[in-house]
C-alpha cells in the first residue's frame, strides 16, 4: 500500500508546512517533534563576540545584538527563532529579510518569509541574482545581499533545500492515507 501512496503524490515547500497544522496534511508527530525542536532551541540566549586577536570581547551594544534582540515591530526574539527553526525543519529552507536598512546599510528590522513565497532567481555567471516574494498580486524582489537565505543540502538542488521530513516521507503519507 505504501508503494501505492507515493505514486502521483509530491510533497511541495507548502505541504510541508501544512503537516504542522489546520489543514487536512496535520500529523500530531510531526507537529510534537517540530514544536519540541522549535521551543527548546529559541529558548537559547544567543550572546555575539568581537575577537580580538586571542581575546573575545563580548558585545551588548553593537547593532547586530539590538538587531537580534528588537527583531521588528510585530515579532518577538523568541517568535522569530520559532518561525525560523519551523521553516527551517518543515520546509529545509528559512528566509530572513532585511528591512528599513538605515544610513549605513545596516538594517533594522527581520522577517522570516514563507519559503513558498520565494522564487530564487537564478544568475548566468553569480549563481543567484535575487530573490522574488509573491503574496497574492504583490510581489517584492530583494537583492542578494537584503535576504539572508538558510538552507538544508538538496541533492536534487543547488538553489533549494530539502525538508528533513523527505526522508520520512512514506511514513507522514501512510499515517495520512490510514
Amino acid at each position: 500500500m505504501v508503494n501505492q501512496l507515493s505514486v502521483g503524490i509530491d510533497l511541495k515547500v507548502k505541504d510541508y508546512l501544512s503537516l504542522l497544522g489546520g489543514s487536512e496534511y496535520a500529523n500530531p508527530w510531526v507537529a510534537g517533534c517540530v514544536n519540541a525542536y522549535v521551543v527548546a532551541l529559541s529558548s537559547i540566549p544567543f550572546k555575539f563576540y568581537r575577537d580580538k586577536g586571542s581575546a573575545k570581547r563580548l558585545e551588548d551594544n553593537h547593532p547586530l545584538v539590538r538587531l537580534f534582540w528588537d527583531i521588528n515591530p510585530h515579532t518577538t526574539r523568541n517568535q522569530f527563532w520559532q518561525q525560523s527553526v519551523q521553516m527551517l525543519l518543515l520546509t529545509g529552507e528559512c528566509f530572513w529579510a532585511l528591512e528599513r536598512l538605515n544610513g549605513r546599510g545596516q538594517p533594522q528590522e527581520m522577517w522570516v518569509l514563507p519559503p513558498d513565497k520565494v522564487e530564487i532567481v537564478p544568475h548566468k555567471t553569480e549563481f543567484i541574482t535575487g530573490y522574488r516574494y509573491r503574496v497574492n498580486a504583490n510581489e517584492v524582489f530583494y537583492q542578494t545581499d537584503e535576504l539572508i537565505f538558510t538552507k538544508r543540502p538538496d541533492p536534487n538542488s543547488f538553489y533549494r533545500g530539502l525538508s528533513p521530513l523527505a526522508a520520512a516521507r512514506q511514513a507522514v503519507l501512510f499515517y495520512y492515507f490510514s
